[in-house]
């Protein structure tokens, strides 16, 4: 159970736990309609890795960053990635429930491919689900050239998440397919 602060609210653990639950029953309820209009299709929830408020913040471009953190009640970075995988972790109860709907997480994805150079940690030696004490790290995220995005991954970064959706759903899905022959 976790509390999470956005904005001027502290939310409580049943504020977020009921944040939570309509946010997968609205969910679900778009999942039901699409299927309702198209039952032969198949939907992949896949979220995102963690933000960099960190490395981010700083310099004229940074501020958008900034305000955004301060938005959400300047949560801590273990506090920012524990909310993410709480909150991915709920909603990816519907690909539990619903065969036609499958769930391919990210979390922790940057720090795996690219790992922490500047602190010594190279690549590979942080696996998914990552170290929620840690952001994406700063080579992961878009450059603008003076400053990072802290939501948005760099092509590279854009290129490891493809891959990791790739080798989640479809990659088994079609692999499968080949091995017993196309239907």
């Amino acid at each position: 159970m976790i509390s999470l602060t956005i904005g001027p609210l502290n939310l409580t653990t049943a504020q977020v736990q009921t944040l939570q639950l309509q946010i997968l029953t609205d969910m679900t309820t778009i999942v039901d309609y699409v299927l309702a209009q198209r039952p032969k299709i198949q939907i992949l929830l896949s979220f995102y890795d963690y933000p960099n408020c960190v490395d981010t913040i700083g310099g004229l471009f940074g501020m958008q960053c900034n305000d955004l953190l301060n938005d959400m009640g300047t949560p801590s970075v273990t506090e920012l990635n524990t909310a993410a995988v709480a909150f991915e972790n709920i909603y990816a109860q519907i690909a539990t429930t619903n065969p036609k709907v499958f769930h391919v997480s990210h979390t922790g994805l940057m720090q795996a491919f690219f790992g922490f150079p500047s602190q010594g940690i190279p690549p590979g030696q942080i696996m998914p689900p990552g170290d929620l004490t840690k952001p994406s790290p700063v080579e992961a995220m878009r450059d603008f050239g003076v400053t990072r995005d802290c939501f948005h991954f760099s092509p590279d970064g854009y290129n490891f998440l493809i891959q990791n959706t790739f080798d989640g759903y479809y990659f088994d899905r079609y692999n499968a397919l080949y091995i017993n022959g196309f239907e």
